[in-house]
Formats: structure tokens, sequence, C-alpha cells
């Protein structure tokens, strides 16, 4: 039901406060005329606030966004249309707009008087550059009655929120690592074992039949497998984002956390764009049932927030269940067991490539703008304002030693860093790092 706010105005106050004065005097000096005047202001006074403690039922607010979901840094356009569904005239209103602070200022629009069902159809602007679901609505109307001894300020009921997803930005199209069945000489074929050489074997995936379980393979790997007998038409990648909140610094959408969101959706896009199946790992219980589609992933990203779990190590197992023939991480600095966690994973005949990201740059950054808080002072949410200098944390760049040392293709992404930079160097025969 919508809230409403009867105030009494300036003119009512008085009308009130003459009354009592009257009522009194009229009481004390015995005068009935000053009674029944003190009292017709009382009652008017007091009547108009009752009144005016009364939703504004008529008024209907409906609320369309083009487009349906925004990306960061780009504009929408909210249709409102207000309708006037009571059965009298509709008096003249203000109404301000309730926005989310990132989508932009409030609006305000004066409401003409409406007949019963008449409509007025207002248009503002909304973006953002913050990622996320954000609010639209409800919408407040300030009404005075016909004596203006009242102010009504009325919060009517309804509101809806926008989806703000994270940029797909373009990355180099000729910095693509080959990958999955038939190419180069990154990653291998996986064939069959025991001379089964018209069979291909790979890990099995919830949803395979039992009946395609192949049992020597199993034997011999450890791990339940399945025949495959025609290669899948495309290939197969996975995507992870660290999520640890003390693996990221920075804050708001200069954090390292979001800079990590955005080259991930720019990752995927760009994947899926080169023939790719892409699997988003962002949980430990991430599954590989089916790859994502872009919109999937984009709508998965624009709610990620960052997470207090033990560490790397849950996330990253998941892509040692998975089928995927390249496999792209983009990691904040962590603790060697949570690196060598992660570069375990990789197996022959897998391209894994990782961007580490030098967070504590990003929080340097932060720091040396005026105006933002010291480190340890209350922050967004999106991420740490100091950087993970925490006791057991590697550097960025020993973090990409250790993943270089288990076969991995590896770079280092610090503030300022472009993604397509980023991603151009990680792709490249020689990964070196970028700042």
């Amino acid at each position: 039901m919508p809230r409403p706010d009867g105030v009494l105005t300036t003119r009512g106050q008085s009308f009130l406060a003459s009354g009592v004065v009257l009522l009194a005097a009229g009481a004390a000096l015995g005068l009935g005329d000053l009674l029944r005047i003190g009292t017709v202001l009382v009652l008017l006074a007091a009547g108009a606030w009752a009144l005016s403690r009364r939703p504004a039922s008529w008024l209907h607010v409906e609320r369309e966004v083009a487009p349906g979901r925004l990306a960061v840094d780009e504009l929408g356009t909210v249709t409102l249309t207000l309708r006037n569904a009571g059965r009298r005239r509709s008096p003249l209103v203000l109404a301000q707009e309730h926005v989310a602070y990132p989508l932009g200022d409030r609006p305000r629009f004066v409401v003409p008087s409406l007949r019963p069902g008449e409509h007025q159809v207002m248009h503002y602007p909304i973006g953002s550059v913050v990622r996320g679901e954000h609010a639209l609505g409800p919408i407040s109307v300030r009404v005075r009655d016909g004596f203006g001894l009242t102010s009504r300020l009325t919060r009517l009921s309804g509101s809806r929120t926008v989806l703000v997803v994270p940029q797909v930005l373009p990355l180099d199209a000729s910095a693509l690592p080959g990958s999955g069945p038939g190419q180069d000489d990154d990653v291998a074929d996986t064939v069959a074992l025991h001379g089964e050489d018209d069979v291909t074997i790979r890990p099995y995936r919830q949803g395979d039949e039992l009946r395609r379980i192949h049992w020597p393979a199993s034997a011999h790997t450890g791990s339940l497998m399945v025949r495959q007998e025609e290669q899948p038409s495309r290939r197969r990648a996975a995507v992870l984002l660290d999520r640890r909140v003390t693996a990221h610094a920075g804050e708001g959408p200069h954090s390292s956390f979001e800079w990590a969101v955005t080259t991930v959706a720019s990752v995927v896009g760009h994947l899926q764009d080169h023939g790719y199946d892409v699997d988003l790992v962002t949980e430990p219980d991430t599954g590989h049932e089916r790859p994502v589609t872009l919109d999937e992933a984009l709508t998965t990203l624009a709610r990620t927030v960052l997470a207090e779990h033990d560490g790397l190590a849950s996330t990253a197992g998941v892509l040692s269940r998975g089928a995927a023939g390249l496999v792209v991480a983009v990691v904040g600095p962590g603790s060697r067991t949570d690196l060598e966690a992660l570069a375990a994973t990789h197996r022959t005949g897998t391209a894994s490539l990782a961007i580490v990201v030098d967070s504590p740059t990003f929080g340097r950054a932060v720091e040396g703008r005026p105006g933002v808080s010291a480190p340890g002072a209350e922050t967004s949410h999106l991420a740490h304002p100091s950087g993970p200098a925490r006791t057991g944390h590697l550097s960025a760049a020993a973090s990409v030693e250790i993943l270089r040392r288990y076969g991995w293709r590896a770079v280092v992404a610090g503030h300022g860093t472009v993604p397509a930079l980023a991603w151009r160097q990680i792709a490249s025969s020689t990964g070196r790092s970028v700042r």
C-alpha cells in the first residue's frame, strides 16, 4: 500500500491554533459565537489533516525501460506512465521518482489534473558506471487540499529493478590460443585407451548415460570417464573469476574486482565469437552441465559480488572436473597454497592462461585520489580499499612464477592496464607481464 505523510501547512497550523484560542476564549468568556467559530476552524484543520492521511489510490504507475538491460556506461530511457484510476478528476500534483544513486539524479515532474482514465506519459534518462541490480521507484507525489491547509506527500507502491551488466570490450582476434581437439600443438587430442582408436574418452559430466562409462579408462585415471563416439563440433573453454575478498583492492568501479569482472566478460564474449562453448566458473560448486550463453554469463557477472571463502583451491578444483581444452583464469594474489592448487589443475593437452591482477596497485590508486578514505575506513562493498597486503599472500609477480612452473601462460596486470593488452600478452607466445 502507498505510504502517506500528511503535514499541516502554515495556513493549516494557523487555522488550528486560532481555533484552539477561540475555543478557550469562548469557554472562558461564555461567548457561544467564539465557541462556534473556534469549532469550525479546528474541524477544518483536523478534517483536512485526516483526509491527507488517505492514500492516493487513484494514481497508478507503470514503468518501461528501454533497453530492458543496460551495460555499464550505456544510456537508457525510462517511460513513466501515471494514470488516474479514480472516479473523479485528479488534482495537480508534483511527482518525484526515486532511483538508485548509481542511475543518476531523481527526476521531478508536474502532473496536470487528469480526468478519470486519463494518463500522462513522461520520460527520463538513466545510466550507470556501476554494474548490478538497481532500483527504480517508488514515486512520491505531493498534493495540497483545496483550502491549502495540508501538503500531502504520498509514496506510491510499485517499483522495478534495472540490471546493469559489465561491458564486453573488444579483444585482439589474432591473439587466440589454439585449443580443443584438432587444434594446434598447445592442446593434444584425448584419445581412447587400450587400443580403442575409434572412440574418444573424456571425463564424466552430470547427465551422461551410465552405459557410456568406459571402465578401463576410469580405472586408469582414477575418475569416471565416458566414451564419446563423435568429436564435438565446438571447442570447450572454462573461464574462472576469483571472487575472494582478500584477493582484491580498490573502491567502486575503480577496484581490481570490477576490472576482473569486465575482463572475464570480455574473454567470454571473445571466445564465444570464435567458436568456443564456455563454462563460467565463479563458485566452488559451479557445475559443467552445459556451457553458458553470453547473456547468461553477463547476468551472472552483473550479480556477482566478493565472497568470504576459504581460498582459491575449492574454486579451482572445479576446473579439474571439466573437459575444457582452454582454461582462462583471472585471479588476484593469494597464498602459495592457493596458487599451487590453481596451477595443479593444468593438464596435458589443455592451454591454461592466467591474468594475475596486481590488486595492491588498485588500492594505492584509490588512496592517492583526493577525498578517498584511508585504508581501514568504511568503503564500498565492491572491494577493500587497501590491497591484499595480508600475511601469507604472495606478490602478483611471485604468483605468476608459480603458475608458469606448472605450464601456465601467466601475466601480471596492474592498475591502468587495458584488458585488451592483457589478453594480447597472455595469448601470445611470450606471456610477458604488463602494467
